[in-house]
């Protein structure tokens, strides 16, 4: 990859050969995005334990030496996530040349963005992208689709209006804003479904709203009023990327589908498992030198369990009484007792912890208990988690067991938001036909199956499978999984080589019932040999030329299990077939590594 590789000197004792060469990947792309070789928004997508942060790191540090007076960003989810990131580029840098700034931080913003490479959350980022337009090169750690996370209502905006009358500032434009949007509360529509915003009417005060700096005025980290949120959205209308979201109880959202990333053009976004999504999307592209040098680990000592469903009434953010609580508890020691491993990472809803879980593992009632939280029950030590703790992490890595329970909730606005938001696609009737047809078709469901599958690939990234050796093996490893079947095998898709092992005796084995991913789980049970589609269609009563389109879609799919799909034509001897291909590995061929 290099003629000289510059970042020797950096690998850190902790990296494997494999580690150290992906992070030196990771770290050249950032120096090129910086130095304009890739144009427009990029991401570079690596599971974890592979060493994005470290070789974004790298990256940063080698274009800022041979570059002094070039300005970089660094945005992270969290605030501890800046302080990690601050302190090394600290040390490598000077503390003249990085600066930082997050809620309860000391010192002067304005001297801290004035310093060459400034570190901040994404909230920061999204409150201050006026300020942070100067940058040549700007790096977003994880969630990118999240940074500019802006829903509010009618009532919210009052409270803004409010602010503006008390300060006297922008009075009139912001009482225009509210009225206006105020208006669409008051049509009363009924269902449940999206609509675009015509803002022509009140354009001149979005304008107003959208150039005015609050910086002065409004701190982006004690925002009691939202006018950081408002203003965001004002700039959203103007561009045609907001919308509103209606429910059958009268209550009105308003969403921006605007990416809140100062520079964007100049962006390259760091994701453990956001290519999925990227590719549903179809607006970002990868930086090409990792797409060509970077080669996945193999999970050939991964196994997944598929667990039994327990069958539990209604959704669970809705479980509520002692009987569903039981419920829970039973399953819950039901699935421990499964669990060979002494050491647990383990994954659940929030609100399942926190309805139906807290006194099983010994927490008071009104405890205020922070999660990831650890206990021993039965002899076992557990980190307890949920879905929505959304950062990699290196304290569990010698878990040998990640139990994962239940799909994470996403709501159909928040994948018709992410979808826009990515997009970057003009939100307008036509545009939002698919989510207002009943449940989320087209490309919206594409983003919210994706996020589905990368949730638990998040999660299940935290035990020893991060550990990846000279060879580009994963640790070994056990994932105890209960998800919808899609989800399930989807992560099959994802997870090449591993095993599968079904585990039966609490409620029932819920197996794929769509044709498409009966079809997948199949030829994902028995690669090896290329099948006609009468062969499919026999073993799982799918009739292939009905699915032929969505095959032809998922190509890249079906070419990570070692197939290409041919969907034949008319004529006998000219029927549709799944020919095999095989697995690349470093050139060989071989077939798929799975359980009987």
């Amino acid at each position: 990859m290099f003629k000289s590789n510059p970042y020797l000197s950096l690998r850190e004792n902790y990296q494997t050969g494999y580690q150290f060469n992906a992070s030196a990947t990771v770290a050249e792309a950032i120096y090129r995005k910086g130095k304009g070789l890739e144009p427009g928004t990029r991401y570079i997508s690596m599971p974890v334990g592979c060493g994005k942060t470290t070789g974004a790191i790298w990256g940063i540090t080698r274009f800022v030496k041979e570059n002094p007076g070039k300005k970089v960003c660094f945005l992270t989810p969290y605030v501890q996530g800046v302080k990690d990131q601050f302190k090394k580029l600290k040390a490598k840098l000077g503390k003249k040349v990085v600066g930082c700034f997050y809620g309860g931080a000391s010192g002067d913003k304005s001297e801290q963005l004035e310093k060459d490479v400034f570190v901040c959350t994404h909230q920061f980022g999204s409150y201050n992208l006026a300020k942070l337009q100067d940058r040549d090169l700007v790096v977003v750690d994880e969630a990118a689709y999240g940074s500019d996370d802006v829903q509010i209502t009618s009532g919210s905006i009052y409270n803004a209006c409010d602010w503006a009358r008390q300060e006297g500032i922008l009075e009139k434009e912001f009482r225009a804003v509210f009225l206006f949007l105020d208006g669409i509360v008051r049509q009363g529509r009924t269902g449940n479904g999206f609509l675009p915003i015509d803002c022509s009417s009140v354009r001149p005060e979005l304008e107003a709203i959208s150039a005015y700096n609050f910086s002065t005025e409004v701190d982006p980290f004690s925002d009691k009023a939202g006018i950081g949120d408002l203003q965001n959205f004002c700039i959203a209308m103007l561009d045609g990327k907001a919308f509103a979201a209606y429910r059958d109880n009268g209550e009105v959202t308003f969403v921006s589908g605007a990416l809140g990333i100062p520079s964007v053009e100049k962006a390259v976004i760091l994701t453990a498992t956001g290519g999925m999504t990227y590719g549903a999307v179809g607006s970002f592209n990868e930086i090409q030198l990792v797409k060509d040098s970077f080669k996945t680990p193999k999970y050939n000592q991964l196994t997944l369990v598929r667990l039994s469903d327990p069958e539990i009434t209604g959704g669970y953010k809705t479980w509520k009484g002692q009987k569903t609580k039981e419920s829970v508890e039973a399953y819950v020691s039901w699935v421990l007792e499964q669990v060979t491993e002494d050491e647990i990472y383990f994954c659940v809803p929030k609100s399942v912890f926190d309805r139906c879980l807290r006194e099983f593992f010994e927490f008071a009632t009104n405890d205020k208990v922070d999660l990831p939280a650890t206990v021993t029950k039965n002899g076992k030590t557990i980190h307890l988690s949920h879905h929505h703790v959304g950062i990699g992490s290196n304290n569990y890595k010698n878990c040998k067991a990640v139990v994962y329970l239940w799909d994470s909730h996403i709501p159909k606005l928040a994948s018709v938001r992410k979808y826009h938001v990515l997009s970057g696609e003009d939100v307008t009737t036509g545009s939002l036909k698919d989510a207002n047809n009943g449940d989320l078709r087209g490309a919206f469901a594409k983003v919210r199956d994706a996020s589905l599958v990368e949730n638990v690939i998040q999660q299940i990234g935290r035990g020893q499978i991060r550990q990846i050796d000279e060879h580009r093996l994963a640790g070994e490893m056990k994932a105890y999984v209960m998800v919808e079947p899609k989800t399930f095998s989807d992560l099959l898709l994802q997870m090449k080589g591993c095993k599968v092992v079904d585990c039966e005796g609490f409620g029932k084995l819920r197996l794929p019932t769509g044709r498409l991913q009966k079809v997948f789980e199949y030829l994902w049970q028995n690669t090896g040999r290329s099948w006609t589609g009468g062969e499919v269609k026999s073993a799982t009563s799918t009739n292939v030329n009905l699915i032929k389109d969505d095959l032809e879609d998922r190509t890249e799919e079906l070419k990570s299990i070692g197939y290409r799909f041919e969907k034949g034509g008319r004529g006998r001897g000219n029927a549709a077939k799944f020919t095999w291909i095989g697995i690349s590995e470093d050139g060989d061929y071989t077939k798929i590594n799975k359980a009987a």
